[in-house]
């Protein structure tokens, strides 16, 4: 090809260029543009020789420093930068500043490349989060270009190569491509390049694997050129990688000498094909044959109007007439091509028309972008707007739905009139022709409720369904059945394929075919059911049921709200009967003074049994004056809470006596400590107020009457202490002489002696009860004054027992008495040894009188640090009123035949173990027995024996 040929394609090369490009010399003159500069830039005047700075005077002074440094041999590109047009439009670019040389090392000025990507920006801006997955792939695709020797080592390569390599240029420089080709695929390499140097073919294609700098794998379709130089030899291989660089390879044709053009055009990753004036396809790349998905030669066989789209036809022709007449330089349109195997392929059509040395047109260039993708996700894109502008009206629809219902279920008074409502809405929305909703009955949830709360679109066609419906029992299966056992939704697009179910049989017969229900929840309980039935297939939708959730608990704080009510006015009504039926008279207030309810008594003191004071305040019906002493006090309650009490003095009694109420004022606080009202109870209290006088005065004469008890009683006891005493002595010394005398007699065994013996026995008896009593007596005395005090001692309260059981055994067999003693521990203790003698004795010689010779029992046990010492009787008990009284001075709860006593013995033993630190109860039943339990703490010094059950020793019966 001669050189004037050659250029003149380049030439044409260079001005259909898929991207602008401007070459300028040292002065920022322009010396060459293509159209797609004008076209980009919007520039209509000529500008060759113009100062690229009078066309744009605007430029930002980075630009200005680009140049600069073009002009000093740097070559700088950037990726989505933007470019402001004179009229104000926003231009996304990609640009590249490089030098051209005039000869080997002198630089005759910058070539400037930019390619327009606005759409694409916009696109992808558009596309936002759902389109990352496009943009990323998008973004990826491209071709890598490398410059190989016959044996494999690098000369050269693209920074697209180097960026998916990972390796730098200068790296790759020192490498051959085994370095960085996976092992197993290096011999699969090396037979296509010894295929290409044996001159079996000049160009190969295989698909192998890389390893990155950093290890891992990637695979790349590699297409391989080979070219020799004048006499035939090898020289070098040109190699594509298909990647995202395809405009990488565009950019380095227009430097490439026609050989190495030829190479990049038929690997390009753009289709380019070479038409004739008439349509015909002279030659075309291999990215155009698999655009088009003919091979080559049946493209070389067919007009590209053959596999235009008919209705993209009539359109090219036009351009392509206009273009061969010279009307327009170049022409760009997106147009669809029907494939060989019939599916369309959408592409951005740029042609060129390409005239020879004569000006005439020769031959048409065509570039030719596969833009399918980016035209199925313009399609997708479009999609999923109309379906996010459905799915967002039906949401809005929904929300509207939703805010009815919840507006009417707030506002309204009537539950079934608001069930109502969303039954009509909901059927309205959705276009389902059925709506039922279902009210459980909550004392009866086995009972199927009956509902007349149905939307029908066809009440005559529907009411077979209907009339089922209200025949349905508690044990039949259904879908509110389910969903009120499950308290879960239910839905079904073919619902009476279910037999089973109750109405299936109508439900076919009327042509339903979906169902679904939703329960109305009242604190997690199903308090009623949604049903809707369609006499299509509907497929569950995820929004609808979460609407229906939404309208379901709103529903469900309708019920909840009307159950409220309900319960409110039941316990209103409670309230007011209880307050009617009050002796009181009792009101509440709100925080503005008026009524919100009052009693019967109040309103007949006031004489208003036919007024209805609610909402009224107390100056609606009094004076001022008269409502004074009624409302004191009342802001104290209002404003902090406090509740008030105080008397007022109101008219006057039948008797004519002045009339005294208790008025008692209180606050009413909410569930969050807000008071809301406020209340009173008055109660005449005239008569209790003359009561009191007269209970004071009787009380006055009581405290005189209760001094002079008092002194008496002191001379009492002065008087028992003192004659205690002195029959203390004469006593104690009759007791011995009726002793000495017993023991005479007992030595004479003469029977005339008998009746004798048995009256000085009577007479030492009478004398022992004597002593008893008298001990006793100073035993009061030395409560009273202060001096009873103990005289404490280690002891065996075991071994005490024993002894006390042993010197007790004549008295209970004179008295036919069994006792029984169970002691369960041993016990070691600090105490008064004759004082605790003295409790026991008196306990058992009680049971003694009291047990009517009934069985005895006597316990000793231990727990917790304490001594249990329990007498049981089985005689007559003690009466109720009794028992918080025998502990009491001179108190006797059975007084006898033949039973005598002063009622000191249980003061006394009371006494005695309060010192110990001891207490002493009683439990007791009429006609059952008593039981006496005994507790003394033991100091942690004293230990206890526990014993088994074996081990405990008995005492027998006595």
């Amino acid at each position: 090809m001669e050189y004037r040929g050659t250029k003149t394609y380049l030439e044409t090369l260079f001005q259909h260029a898929p991207a602008a490009m401007a070459v300028l010399n040292t002065e920022m003159r322009y010396i060459e543009v293509n159209e797609l500069w004008f076209k980009t830039f919007n520039l209509n005047e000529t500008i060759i020789g113009k100062s690229h700075y009078e066309i744009f005077p605007s430029i930002p002074e980075a630009w200005k420093e680009y140049h600069k440094r073009g002009m000093a041999g740097e070559v700088l590109r950037q990726q989505e930068d933007f470019h402001m047009l004179v009229n104000g439009e926003k231009v996304w670019i990609n640009w590249e500043v490089r030098p051209w040389y005039a000869d080997e090392h002198k630089i005759g000025g910058i070539a400037i490349l930019i390619k327009d990507v606005t759409e694409k920006k916009l696109i992808e801006d558009a596309r936002q989060e759902g389109e990352r997955k496009f943009k990323a792939i998008f973004d990826q695709v491209g071709i890598g270009i490398i410059q190989t020797t016959p044996i494999g080592d690098f000369i050269t390569v693209n920074e697209q190569f180097a960026r998916m390599i990972g390796y730098s240029i200068e790296e790759l420089k020192r490498m051959n491509f085994a370095d960085i080709t996976y092992p197993e695929d290096i011999n699969k390499s090396l037979n296509e390049r010894d295929k290409m140097l044996n001159q079996k073919t000049n160009q190969s294609e295989i698909e192998k694997r890389y390893v990155k700098k950093d290890g891992s794998i990637f695979w790349a379709r590699l297409t391989v050129s080979l070219l020799s130089d004048d006499q035939g030899n090898p020289n070098y291989f040109i190699s594509t990688i298909q990647d995202i660089t395809s405009r990488k390879e565009a950019e380095e044709a227009l430097i490439e000498n026609e050989q190495k053009f030829r190479a990049i055009f038929d690997q390009t990753a753009m289709g380019m094909a070479q038409v004739s004036l008439d349509g015909t396809i002279i030659t075309a790349n291999e990215k155009c044959c698999h655009v088009l998905g003919y091979s080559l030669d049946e493209l070389q066989k067919m007009n590209f109007t053959q596999f235009t789209h008919p209705e993209d036809v009539e359109k090219d022709m036009t351009l392509l007439e206009e273009l061969i007449a010279g009307n327009i330089p170049t022409y760009n349109i997106e147009k669809r091509y029907i494939k060989k195997d019939g599916s369309v392929a959408w592409a951005f059509l740029t042609v060129s028309l390409v005239r020879g040395t004569d000006l005439a047109p020769k031959y048409l260039i065509a570039a030719i972008h596969d833009i399918s993708a980016r035209k199925a996700n313009e399609e997708e894109l479009r999609r999923s707007r109309r379906d996010l502008k459905k799915r967002v009206e039906e949401r809005t629809a929904y929300l509207s739905l939703l805010q009815t219902i919840s507006s009417e279920a707030n506002k309204s008074d009537n539950v079934f009139e608001a069930l109502k409502i969303s039954l009509f809405e909901i059927c309205k929305l959705t276009k389902w022709q059925i709506g039922h909703f279902y009210m459980v009955d909550r004392g009866h949830k086995d009972k199927v409720p009956r509902s007349d709360l149905w939307c029908l679109e066809d009440e005559t066609f529907y009411k077979p369904f209907v009339d089922k419906t209200d025949q349905i029992k508690a044990h039949d299966v259904s879908i509110i059945s389910r969903v009120v056992s499950s308290g879960r939704p239910f839905w079904s697009n073919d619902i009476f394929h279910d037999k089973r179910l109750v109405k299936s049989e109508v439900g076919l017969l009327v042509g339903i075919k979906s169902g679904m229900a939703f329960p109305v929840l009242v604190k997690d309980e199903v308090a009623g059911v949604l049903e809707f039935f369609s006499d299509i297939n509907i497929h569950p939708s995820p929004a609808l049921m979460e609407l229906m959730s939404q309208i379901g608990i709103q529903l469900g704080r309708l019920l909840e709200r009307q159950r409220a009510k309900e319960e409110a006015e039941q316990s209103q009504y409670r309230l007011q009967a209880i307050l009617d039926n009050l002796p009181a008279r009792v009101y509440l207030k709100d925080l503005n003074k008026k009524y919100l309810l009052v009693n019967k008594v109040f309103k007949a003191f006031f004489n208003m049994e036919n007024e209805d004071l609610r909402g009224k305040t107390s100056l609606d019906y009094f004076s001022p004056e008269a409502v004074e002493p009624w409302i004191q006090g009342d802001d104290d309650v209002i404003k902090k809470g406090k509740v008030v009490s105080y008397e007022v003095t109101y008219g006057k009694n039948g008797q004519g006596r002045a009339r005294t109420f208790q008025l008692t004022k209180f606050p009413v606080i909410d569930s969050d400590g807000e008071i809301y009202a406020y209340g009173g109870i008055s109660i005449e209290i005239t008569d209790i107020k003359e009561t009191e006088d007269r209970i004071r005065a009787l009380l006055n004469s009581e405290h005189k009457a209760r001094t002079d008890a008092e002194k008496a009683i002191l001379a009492r006891d002065e008087f028992i202490s003192i004659a205690s005493h002195e029959l203390k002595s004469p006593i104690t010394a009759l007791k011995m002489k009726v002793q000495l005398m017993l023991r005479q007699l007992n030595r004479d065994a003469n029977p005339a002696l008998d009746k004798f013996r048995g009256s000085m026995c009577k007479l030492e008896h009478d004398a022992d009860r004597l002593v008893t009593l008298i001990n006793r007596l100073l035993d009061i005395t030395r409560i009273q004054t202060g001096h009873f005090e103990l005289n404490r001692e280690d002891i065996v309260v075991n071994d005490l027992i024993t002894n006390l059981v042993e010197n007790l055994t004549l008295q209970l067999e004179t008295t036919d008495s069994k006792l029984e003693v169970d002691m369960r521990d041993t016990i070691h203790a600090h105490w008064d040894k004759s004082r605790i003698e003295q409790v026991i004795t008196n306990l058992i010689t009680n049971a003694i009188k009291f047990g009517e010779k009934k069985p005895i029992k006597l316990i000793l046990e231990s727990t917790d640090h304490r001594a249990r010492i329990i007498v049981i009787d089985h005689g007559r008990g003690i009466p109720p009123e009794f028992k918080s009284k025998i502990f009491d001075r001179y108190e006797r709860a059975n007084v006898g035949e033949g039973i005598q006593g002063l009622g000191l013995g249980l003061y006394i033993v009371k006494q005695i173990l309060e010192s110990h630190g001891g207490i002493i109860t009683v439990e007791s039943e009429l006609g059952k027995g008593s039981t006496f339990i005994v507790e003394l703490p033991l100091s942690e010094k004293y230990h206890i024996h526990k014993k088994r059950p074996d081990q405990r020793p008995g005492l027998g019966a006595h």
